[in-house]
C-alpha cells in the first residue's frame, strides 16, 4: 500500500523525507558507456534532490542484467538459460563455452567501465573485487550444471526449475554489483548492492506464471538486512565494498537486483 507520507510536501520537517526508486532494463545496462550514463543520471538526481531533503536524501536503484549491445551482443539472460538447456542435454562442451562469454563480457565491461582515469585509484580495487566476485560465482555455476547435466534430461532443467531460477538470477547481481562500483569509482557515491533474494519474499502462484509477494515477512527480512549492513558498515565491510571509511548508516544509493526473489524456504 502508499505510504502516507507519499504526497507530503518534501520542505516539511515533519514529514520523513521522501523514498525514490529508479529502473534501468537490460538495455540501459547494457556496456561500460551505458552503465557509467546510469551512474551519472543517479549522482545528478540525488544532489537535485539534496536541496531539499538535505543529506537525508537517498534513494534505490533497480537493474536488469545486462542487455544485447552493438559492442557485444551477448544477452545475459538468455545466455544463462541457454546453459541450463545444455547441461540438461550434457553439452559440457557448450555450457563451458557460455560461461567463459559471460565472464568475458562483464570481465571486459568492468576493465573498460573502472580502469583509467574516471575511475582513479578505486577503479583498480574495485574492478579486481568485482572480477574475483563473478569468478567465484562462474565456478558456483559450473558445479550446479554438472549437476544438472548428470542428471541429463530427467533432471529439473526447465525453465521454471529452482535450478534454473538459480541459476538465471546471476545475471541481475553482477549487474548490480557493476553499477555499484561505477558509482563509488567514478562518482565518489556512497552506493551498496542489496540482493533482493535476501529480503523479497514471494509465494508462487498455482499457474505456476507469476508470484505473490509476503509483505510481512519481507519486510521483517528487509529490516534485518538494513540492521546487518549499518553493523557490517561500522566495520568497514559492509556491502559497498570501495568505501574508505565505515559508516554506520546506509548506503545512500542501494542498487537491487530486479527479477529475483525467494520462497518462504530460501529457494530462489
Amino acid at each position: 500500500p502508499p505510504s502516507p507520507h507519499l504526497n507530503s510536501p518534501t520542505n516539511n520537517p515533519s514529514s520523513p523525507p521522501q523514498k525514490q526508486v529508479h529502473k534501468f532494463g537490460g538495455t540501459c545496462v547494457s556496456s561500460a558507456d551505458r552503465i557509467a550514463s546510469a551512474a551519472e543520471l543517479m549522482v545528478s538526481q540525488l544532489a537535485r534532490r539534496e536541496k531539499d531533503q538535505g543529506p537525508a536524501a537517498s534513494a534505490a536503484v533497480v537493474v536488469s542484467a545486462m542487455g544485447a549491445h552493438p559492442s557485444s551482443p551477448v544477452k545475459v539472460t538468455d545466455l544463462l538459460l541457454a546453459v541450463v538447456a545444455k547441461a540438461a542435454s550434457r553439452d559440457a562442451r557448450g555450457f563451458s563455452d557460455d560461461l567463459a562469454a559471460l565472464r568475458a563480457k562483464h570481465a571486459e565491461t568492468a576493465d573498460e567501465l573502472l580502469l583509467g582515469s574516471e575511475g582513479g585509484s578505486s577503479g583498480r580495487a574495485e574492478r579486481d573485487a568485482f572480477v574475483a566476485s563473478v569468478d567465484a560465482d562462474i565456478e558456483d555455476l559450473r558445479a550446479v550444471l554438472q549437476a544438472i547435466s548428470i542428471a541429463g534430461g530427467s533432471g529439473p532443467s526447465t525453465s521454471g526449475s529452482a535450478f534454473a531460477d538459480y541459476v538465471v538470477g546471476h545475471g541481475e547481481l553482477w549487474s548490480a554489483r557493476l553499477l555499484a562500483a561505477a558509482l563509488r569509482a567514478r562518482c565518489g557515491a556512497d552506493a551498496g548492492v542489496l540482493d533482493a533474494r535476501e529480503v523479497l519474499v514471494v509465494t508462487p502462484t498455482p499457474d505456476g506464471t507469476s508470484v505473490d509477494v509476503e509483505y510481512g515477512p519481507s519486510e521483517a527480512a528487509l529490516d534485518a538486512w538494513g540492521a546487518k549492513e549499518a553493523a557490517a558498515r561500522r566495520q568497514g565491510a559492509g556491502s559497498g565494498e570501495g568505501q574508505s571509511q565505515p559508516r554506520s548508516r546506509l548506503p545512500r544509493l542501494v542498487v537491487v537486483t530486479g527479477f529475483v526473489a525467494r520462497t518462504a524456504d530460501g529457494q530462489p
